[in-house]
């Protein structure tokens, strides 16, 4: 282990055998599909693959089939009996593409920049420090791979002791709304099932909103959520343009956007959605598709943002200019002074603040959406939300 590297923490010999016996045992009565959560993952022929926390290779072995002789997968695990079993069932199944790798940290002997897919499934509860793990993942990743992460266990006491706090909370300060702060709620579809039936058993009767990705969701976990007070639901889609959402990594597709807000709306629940003008690659003709889009989509309500990357994340590895006054900027905003940040050599600032006000006013001045919102205010607090509403759109205008 080099210096500066962080020791993992690794799962017993005796703790590692039960799990495997409990996998066995899910697999024999199809309790689990390991294929089918796979299908997610997007795996293709030829592509190279590490499996962090492979265990005994439910994964790692299905995705070197589906990569096939072409294709590579790196299973990599602190657990030796991990590596060990790994090895014995490639080698059962004459798997020539399969390396089964004991690591001692979360740095691994693989080359930088090959991979096409990290899988993280039913790992992160054992990570001890994420910092170091994505620093070594992002040096992995291609710079069009991507993380597939499905992180599972949440046990039933934790969604007790969730349930408790919300109880808490609920006769201490009386509160009657809550928000789940968190960019991808339904990252876990099978946390977010326990969650809401425990908060349907104890009756908590409390309205809650959420945001998530279109792509994390299916009618019967919506349904669930639903029947446990979720009544706003805020979707991040970024753009109209098939495009323009591959070259900034949204891994959605137009088709998924669709259906995951019809579903949505068939089931009563109010969807926000969330717009990017001026992504890498945007242009006049790109953005306006992205209006009509959000227009076509009729979200109850739609904010638009100007794309502006965070210093650190990848977005920021357009940027070609140095010594950046970040305090200048701003992706959002209802100040007329507002600095977009220029990602797209297509664009002008002019370009990009014109586009910005043309989108609120295309979205919220139309005459269907506007009935409609006064036909939706049924009290004083739906009258104080529209009220706040316009002031924002007048202050945008500016």
């Amino acid at each position: 282990m080099k210096a500066g590297e962080k020791k993992t923490r690794q799962m017993g010999d005796r703790s590692f055998r039960c799990m495997v016996w409990m996998y066995k045992i899910a697999d024999f009565v199809h309790l689990a599909n390991p294929r089918k959560r796979l299908e997610k993952a997007g795996l293709k022929e030829g592509m190279v693959i590490v499996d962090y926390g492979c265990g005994p290779g439910r994964y790692a072995i299905p995705s070197a089939e589906t990569v096939g002789a072409r294709g590579r997968v790196f299973a990599v695990d602190v657990q030796p009996l991990a590596v060990q079993m790994v090895k014995q069932k490639a080698a059962r199944k004459s798997l020539s593409n399969v390396e089964a790798i004991l690591l001692d940290s979360y740095a691994t002997p693989v080359e930088a920049s090959i991979v096409d897919r990290v899988l993280l499934i039913d790992t992160l509860h054992l990570i001890d420090d994420c910092g170091e793990l994505f620093r070594e993942i992002r040096r992995l990743l291609r710079p069009d791979g991507a993380i597939f992460m499905d992180p599972g266990h949440m046990k039933a006491e934790k969604a007790k002791a969730i349930i408790e706090e919300i109880k808490y909370i609920k006769e201490r300060y009386g509160i009657k709304e809550l928000l789940f702060y968190d960019d991808t709620f339904t990252l876990s579809r099978e946390r977010i099932i326990k969650l809401c039936d425990e908060m349907i058993k104890n009756e908590i009767n409390i309205p809650w909103s959420c945001e998530t990705r279109v792509n994390l969701v299916d009618r019967e976990l919506l349904s669930k959520m639903k029947s446990a007070g979720c009544y706003i639901i805020s979707y991040g889609v970024e753009s109209g343009n098939q495009e323009i959402l591959n070259i900034i990594k949204k891994d959605i597709s137009i088709e998924q956007v669709k259906n995951a807000f019809k579903i949505t709306r068939d089931l009563g629940i109010i969807i926000v959605s969330y717009f990017m003008l001026g992504c890498p690659g945007d242009t006049e003709q790109t953005m306006k598709q992205t209006i009509e889009f959000a227009k076509e989509l009729d979200a109850n309500f739609t904010q638009f943002s100007i794309c502006t990357p965070f210093p650190g994340t990848e977005i920021a590895n357009f940027i070609k200019q140095e010594n950046i006054d970040w305090n200048k900027f701003t992706y959002v905003s209802n100040r007329s002074e507002m600095i977009p940040f220029v990602l797209s050599k297509h664009l002008t600032r002019e370009q990009l603040k014109k586009w910005y006000n043309k989108a609120y006013k295309e979205f919220y001045l139309r005459p269907m959406y506007l009935l409609k919102t006064i036909l939706r205010t049924r009290s004083t607090g739906d009258i104080k939300v529209n009220i706040n509403g316009i002031k924002m759109f007048l202050n945008i205008l500016k």
